[in-house]
């Protein structure tokens, strides 16, 4: 394959990706796959490939034959290596084009849900300090959870992991040390204003905007929210030791990209969920209460109202805190 060839491929395939991000934008697809925040970055993005692809394809007016003979050099201008080399390398940036550009509408539901599992770990964040901008609390929280686990194999218990006492964890990974500049992030410390609105109402209701605050407030702090109201909107998934009245309502949370993607909802327990499939969308109204599972206390709803609902146009929510205000 000639040196011109090889350019207008390479330039085919950017504009190929130019027109894929294009395409994501037009669509709204694109929310897909980022959060809003990240959009500036994915404009520049779809600029520069366009400006390069172009550049590519202008190239291809290069002679080579005149180049290499005002060059008087003796090798050979052309890239070397069979054609099965360069179509097996250049498929690999063409696939993804056509993929994109064809399955682009794909949404996250419960197979990925089930795959990452009802994982409820923002409380072992707060306590053991992993939110600290700091690697050495980091350290710590992976001591303390590792020392979980071996008590808990030692003990033959296998019903999950005891619960952390908080004189495992050094008071100075709890609160903000001056000395060290640590200061660990809560949710409560995350959403003080949220916080703040949903201890004083009495119906709390689940928004795309106060999402992944109101999840992260009441895995923190279940009981101070006992008795309220919540409305919450989210798509159905079970998990392969939920008994059949038992599912998990929720919705992704991303914070950058799905890639980040994680479940926030609420595990749910009533007999009408029996008949309910996974991926079903539901808006469920009910007053807070505890349940316990694997050792967690959670929030969960009782006397709960239960309603379908279409798949909003934008599936998934984001996290609003700032983390550039740190």
């Amino acid at each position: 394959m000639s040196k011109t060839t090889h350019l207008f491929i390479r330039g085919v395939i950017l504009l190929g990706f130019t027109m894929l991000l294009f395409q994501l934008i037009w669509t709204g697809d694109i929310n897909r796959f980022i959060a809003p925040r990240m959009m500036p970055y994915f404009y520049f993005a779809l600029i520069v490939m366009g400006v390069l692809g172009t550049i590519q394809l202008f190239r291809n007016d290069i002679d080579d034959h005149d180049h290499h003979e005002s060059c008087h050099c003796a090798h050979d201008h052309d890239y070397q290596g069979s054609k099965k080399k360069f179509a097996f390398i250049y498929a690999l940036f063409i696939i993804p084009i056509f993929t994109g550009l064809l399955f682009s509408g794909h949404v996250l539901g419960s197979s990925q849900a089930q795959t990452m599992g009802f994982k409820h770990e923002l409380r072992l964040a707060t306590e053991t300090g992993i939110y600290a901008n700091n690697e050495e609390s980091q350290q710590v929280a992976q001591q303390i959870e590792q020392d979980r686990e071996e008590s808990a194999t030692d003990n033959n218990d296998s019903s999950g992991i005891p619960e952390i006492d908080e004189d495992e964890v050094p008071e100075e990974y709890r609160e903000h040390d001056e000395e060290r500049n640590i200061e660990v992030l809560t949710p409560e410390s995350m959403y003080p204003e949220l916080k703040e609105e949903m201890l004083a109402t009495d119906h709390i209701v689940m928004t795309e905007d106060n999402y992944v605050g109101v999840i992260s407030l009441l895995e923190e702090n279940p009981d101070a929210y006992v008795g309220k109201e919540l409305t919450i909107e989210g798509f159905t998934f079970r998990e392969s030791d939920f008994s059949n009245d038992q599912l998990v309502v929720g919705r992704f949370g991303i914070t950058c990209c799905t890639a980040d993607a994680g479940i926030f909802g609420l595990l749910l327990e009533d007999d009408r969920l029996q008949e309910i499939r996974d991926d079903t969308w539901l808006r469920v109204t009910g007053t807070i209460e505890t349940i316990e599972y694997n050792n967690w206390q959670l929030a969960t709803l009782k006397d709960i109202e239960i309603e379908r609902i279409d798949q909003p146009d934008d599936p998934y929510v984001y996290e609003q805190f700032d983390y550039s205000e740190l």
